[in-house]
Order: structure tokens, then sequence, then C-alpha cells
């Protein structure tokens, strides 16, 4: 799909049918999540396929809150310092965690670790320079959510 995009095909297609196989199968988009996060950063200078990128990758994590913490925190919050990347990580972060999380942490542990936690940290109170202000108020009504979930898994 991405390849698709750069040449300015169209790749609406893909898009309905990466939805319909992350509603039947959450679990595909962490599966080639390492190969997902490589192919990142070789299209980062091409914008909107880029952007199509974290958004195909982003689809599995909807519905299962495990999958898009782990697509976020290794996909997607990377790319939170970027300009053009910044308020899609932000809202995507704000969409997985609007419904409060899953209901057992063990999970969790292995996804938000004390390195995670800190680079949420440093770009909410720290790299106010770098997000715009409506990014920074969304990225500060977050941080209380990955907060709780951090600290409940101590």
């Amino acid at each position: 799909m991405v390849q698709e995009q750069i040449k300015g095909l169209s790749v609406c297609g893909y898009k309905v049918f990466i939805q319909i196989l992350a509603c039947h199968r959450p679990g595909i988009g962490i599966e080639h999540l390492q190969s997902y996060c490589e192919l990142r950063g070789e299209v980062q200078n091409h914008t909107p396929a880029c952007l199509s990128l974290l958004w195909a990758v982003g689809q599995s994590g909807i519905d299962d809150f495990s999958v898009g913490l782990k697509i976020w925190m290794q996909l997607l919050v990377p790319f939170i310092g970027l300009k053009n990347y910044s308020a899609y990580v932000v809202e995507y972060g704000s969409n997985i965690f609007h419904g409060g999380g899953g209901g057992g942490t063990a999970d969790y542990a292995s996804i938000l670790g004390v390195r995670e936690f800190f680079s949420i940290l440093d770009f909410t109170w720290c790299s106010s320079g770098s997000l715009s202000k409506p990014v920074q108020r969304q990225l500060l009504a977050l941080y209380p959510k990955v907060k709780v979930l951090h600290f409940s898994l101590l």
C-alpha cells in the first residue's frame, strides 16, 4: 500500500480491506511490528505514505487495548516529536486510552516500561516547543491515563 501511495496511485481499496482484516484479526498488526518500524523509517520523508502506514498498522489496536498500546509505544511514539506526525500520534494514544484501558495489567508491563513512560513524560512536560499548542493540550490530557497505567504495573 505504501509503495502505491508513493507512486500516486489510489489506496482506498487497501484501506477498506485493512479495516475489515483488523476487525477480525486484531493481532495482525503486531505480528510483523518490527518490519513496520523499519518501513516507517524508510518512508518517513513521504508524509502521506508514512501517515497511511501508521494508520494501517494502528487499525489493529482500535478494539484491542494491549495491541493498541504496543503499536502506539513501538511504532508511533518515536515520531511524537516530528511536526508532521505528532498530532496523529497523540490522537491515536487518546483513542486507545479513551476506553480506560484493559482489565488485567500483567500484559502491559512489558509494553509500558520505565523507559517508555519517561519518553512520554519528557514530551509532556519538557518538549513543549516541538509540539503545537492543541497537540500539547491533548497530550497533557492523555498523560494522567498513561501515568495511572504505568504506576499500576509497579
